[in-house]
């Protein structure tokens, strides 16, 4: 991982920090999806790894990783949300980092902003807890405050 992509995490945790505590367009478990399917939103019609969509609903609820282009951090018109992921953050699907930061089970333990925002301040100044994988299947405590 880069100076600029350490950069690009770092604004991407500051911008979901400011995020107002019952905003509602956070979820882990989509990169974006749109209102009108169970629990009020449903996956968009496009394959996460096909190329990101050059508009962004306003309406539509995203995870961390989909909020990066909200935070000023561009999308180019012919990556997906994965080389998307990996240009800007330095951060591969399949990858313990991935897993850490990005993981859509996340939605299940804690799916707030402000927890995606203190995964990623951990990880920039820690790393990855020994007992990450434990805290993503919410077998022990989270090592910081939702």
């Amino acid at each position: 991982m880069n100076k600029r992509q350490r950069d690009n995490l770092e604004k991407l945790a500051t911008y979901l920090e400011a995020l107002p505590a019952d905003y509602e367009r956070f979820n882990m478990a989509y990169f974006k999806a749109t209102e009108g399917d169970v629990g009020g939103y449903g996956r968009e019609e496009y394959d996460p790894s096909e190329p990101i969509p050059e508009e962004h609903a306003c309406s539509t609820v995203a995870c961390a990783v989909g909020h990066g282009p909200n935070a000023g951090i561009r999308v180019y018109k012919d990556t997906s949300w994965f080389t998307y992921c990996e240009r800007v953050f330095g951060v591969s699907e399949h990858s313990d980092e991935w897993d850490w930061l990005f993981h859509y089970n996340w939605a299940n333990i804690d799916n707030t902003a402000f927890g995606a925002a203190q995964r990623i301040r951990h990880f920039l100044k820690y790393g990855i807890p020994d007992d990450a994988w434990q805290q993503r299947r919410g077998e022990v405590l989270l090592c910081y405050s939702a």
